[in-house]
């Protein structure tokens, strides 16, 4: 059986429309719809500061560091108010050697008064510090701006300082470090932690390097809370 195929060519018709049929809408002008809601600042979980780019960056470094060095069971958790303002005089910035002088005769101070030996590198220094249980932390986990008062920062920030203990941390024992903020001591007391504050809360200064009867003091103070730590 033979199959054909016809095909037709039908003519083609276009069809224009003149473009100024409709009035032109000019699309750089559109307004926002009545009620949207505008874009919020995003604020920094660590000090509730405005946080831009660079503040974000700053503080997950800090944070990177101190984790890395954090031990897995903190016996002695010591309390500063907040961290430097510049990231090399961080404690856990130590192993790069680039502390300002009066930061770095901190951190020796404080590691003659927890027992760190000065002729260990800076490395192991902190390595000792992770070994034996210690670890430094803040009320305020980034730097306060220059000339901010402390008043009320026990209100502000103490409350999460407490969660982080609670939740986080879970030490043996706290030492707050001179200057302790006005405060805290006696709200970390009326939250349970009485019983785990060394000298009862009173902030310990750590003493210049060169002042051995100081540290000699401080570092017997330490040493019976680290030794009370470790036995639980």
């Amino acid at each position: 059986m033979d199959v054909q195929f016809v095909f037709s060519t039908l003519p083609i018709i276009r069809v224009t429309f003149p473009l100024n049929l409709l009035p032109p809408t000019p699309c750089s002008t559109m307004s926002p719809m009545p009620g949207t809601p505008t874009p919020s600042r995003i604020l920094c979980d660590g000090c509730g500061l405005p946080a831009t780019p660079d503040h974000i960056r700053r503080r997950m470094a800090r944070l990177e560091l101190a984790t890395r060095h954090r031990p897995f069971h903190i016996g002695l958790l010591l309390v500063r108010t907040a961290p430097p303002q510049n990231s090399a005089d961080d404690i856990y910035a130590w192993e790069q050697n680039s502390a300002s002088p009066e930061s770095r005769n901190y951190i020796k101070s404080l590691f003659a008064c927890v027992g760190v030996s000065p002729d260990k590198s800076p490395a192991d220094q902190l390595a000792d510090l992770q070994r034996r249980g210690l670890y430094l932390a803040h009320l305020v986990e980034c730097p306060l701006p220059d000339n901010s008062s402390t008043t009320d920062l026990t209100a502000k920030y103490g409350p999460v300082l407490v969660k982080r203990i609670t939740y986080s941390y879970k030490p043996r024992r706290i030492a707050l470090l001179s200057p302790a903020v006005d405060g805290l001591a006696d709200l970390l007391s009326a939250t349970g932690f009485a019983e785990k504050l060394v000298a009862n809360g009173k902030g310990i200064e750590v003493p210049a390097p060169n002042n051995d009867t100081a540290l000699a003091t401080v570092r017997t103070m330490l040493a019976k809370a680290i030794a009370a730590s470790e036995a639980g």
